[in-house]
């Protein structure tokens, strides 16, 4: 915690606190989020689990949830994720296990999850559950529990 304290025009003491978190703290809070999503997100779907994965081709590695979260850049545009070994860039994949088994989709970050999301406010429902947009609804629903939250977020955002 970092204590500012400075000198207004009157000559009036002033003094602010500033907290500021490191990138790994960062880190820990998103993850931690990620995962109480998810459990949130089993629980209202009936006992689904989602899960993303991602192993790296080039040397074998196997990232774990941090490792995606942290290795995906900031351009939205760019659904990569990156081996923390290698560097090697590749798409992380999301697993929805079921009772009637799983499916693999495209998995992607909150941010470019609402990015996918741009232009799609009017698209029907059942077009999110088939064809391209599976991947971008599986996602809205592992970072937002649906996408509903996730078209409200979006929202939020450009209001920001």
């Amino acid at each position: 915690m970092m204590m500012k304290i400075s000198m207004g025009p009157s000559m009036r003491l002033k003094v602010r606190q500033e907290a500021r978190l490191t990138q790994s703290q960062i880190e820990d809070v998103e993850v931690e989020l990620l995962h109480r999503q998810r459990a949130l997100v089993s629980a209202l779907y009936g006992g689904d689990q989602f899960a993303p994965k991602a192993d790296c081709s080039m040397c074998g590695h196997h990232l774990t949830d941090r490792e995606i979260m942290r290795e995906f850049r900031d351009d939205p545009t760019d659904f990569t994720t990156g081996c923390p070994n290698c560097k090697y860039r590749f798409l992380p994949k999301l697993f929805r296990s079921t009772l009637g088994g799983s499916v693999e989709t495209p998995f992607f970050c909150p941010v470019q999850t609402l990015e996918r999301l741009r232009g799609l406010e009017n698209v029907p429902f059942e077009d999110f559950q088939t064809g391209q947009k599976v991947g971008i609804y599986q996602s809205a629903v592992a970072h937002f529990g649906g996408l509903k939250q996730a078209f409200a977020g979006r929202f939020r955002r450009t209001l920001a």
